[in-house]
């Protein structure tokens, strides 16, 4: 579904503002690392499941950016490689420290998106300066 309806979005936005800059973001996992193990009786790798449908969306997301024109803000790739802790999630289990499934990013998490936004930013106002 979002195959077709993203694409057609992004058009409708280019029908109504043909020069306009459209900065569409990448999907982080929002559960990386996120395991769920019971000692012999239950384990699944949530995060790596989470990963395969993120990826595949984000492959959505690249086609129907360069299909219309515009320009792709790679969050996931700085959220994946971030050294620091981005999500507002705490998904690791310890007594005393509740579970929180919270998939939005923390203060920190903004921060670096709004970095990676300037920055593209920045590099498209460059670009066209030249």
């Amino acid at each position: 579904k979002t195959k077709k309806e993203l694409p057609d979005l992004l058009e409708k936005i280019r029908r109504k503002a043909p020069h306009a800059v459209v900065i569409i973001q990448t999907v982080y996992n929002p559960y990386k690392g996120l395991v769920i193990n019971v000692p012999a009786i239950y384990h699944k790798d949530v995060s790596a499941l989470v990963d395969e449908f993120v990826c595949s969306l984000n492959r959505v997301i690249y086609r129907a950016a360069e299909l219309c024109g515009c320009e792709v803000l790679d969050v996931y790739t700085e959220f994946e490689n971030s050294k620091y802790d981005v999500l507002n999630s705490n998904t690791a289990f310890s007594l005393g420290t509740p579970l929180d499934f919270d998939p939005h990013p923390n203060g920190y998490g903004h921060e670096v998106i709004a970095r990676l936004l300037r920055r593209k930013w920045n590099s498209l106002v460059k670009a066209n300066e030249e």
